[in-house]
Formats: structure tokens, sequence, C-alpha cells
């Protein structure tokens, strides 16, 4: 019995740090992107100094278009910033991106702003030529 418990917990640690290292997000060019999932239709600017910010000390952040008006929330759904007071409820969902990969976004970029777009069916983060895609989204991934 002690041994199947030994097994049990190594198991759930090796679980543990593998959900730890997932990464959300995705580069492309931007013409790539706009490729595989089409024309952004509507787009607000953040400076790249601003969303570096916001990463720092977090692991994920979290966005949301609606209309013309952007939010970005961190972990446990914790309000950081919009472009007005956007109200949200806990069922609306977000685009959750890791902040590693946003920060490797701003480093290719290498552009001063930074575009957060809405795309037909997606969210994508564009700085200079190289846009971010694939993120999950919270609910259901919330962490």
């Amino acid at each position: 019995m002690l041994k199947c418990f030994t097994y049990l917990i190594f198991f759930l640690t090796l679980l543990s740090f593998n959900l730890q290292a997932q990464k959300h997000g995705k580069l492309y060019s931007k013409i790539e992107a706009d490729v595989l999932y089409g024309p952004v239709i509507t787009s607000n600017v953040i400076t790249a100094a601003q969303l570096s910010v916001l990463c720092e000390g977090r692991d994920i952040l979290m966005f949301r278009m609606m209309g013309n008006q952007y939010a970005i929330l961190g972990a446990h759904r914790e309000y950081l910033l919009s472009t007005e007071l956007v109200t949200y409820s806990e069922t609306d969902i977000f685009t959750v991106f890791s902040t590693s990969v946003i920060l490797e976004l701003l480093k290719t970029g290498g552009a001063d702003n930074t575009y957060i777009e809405k795309r037909e069916s997606v969210l994508s983060i564009t700085n200079g030529s190289t846009t971010l895609e694939f993120g999950t989204f919270c609910p259901p991934f919330c962490e």
C-alpha cells in the first residue's frame, strides 16, 4: 500500500510540473496570421512598455475585446487594465496567453505599440510584424 501511495505522489508531482510548464499562445508572422485567422476586424493599442509591466511577476494574462474596448485580467480573473471601466461576468470568455510568450512577442516585434485585435473568431495580439495567437479560453482553462 505504501508503494502505491508513493507512486501516486510521484505521478501527481510530475503532472503538476507539466501543467505549470504549459505555454498559452504561439507566434506567427503578421502575414501568416492574416491567412490563418482572417483579417483584423477591430483593434486597440497598448504600449509595449505597459504590456511588459503587466507581465511582471505573472505567468498569464487574459484578454477580451468588447466592441472597440478591451480588458486585461491576471490569474484568478483579477482586473488589471482596460480602455474604459468594463464590466464582465465570471462566465465571460477571455483568451489566455503566457506572459513568457507575450514578452517574446514584444522582443521579436520590436515596436513601441502593440495591438489587441479582434478577428472573426479569435483574439490576437500584434507587435511589429509578429502576431500572437492560439491562446486558450477562460473558462474553462483559467490557470
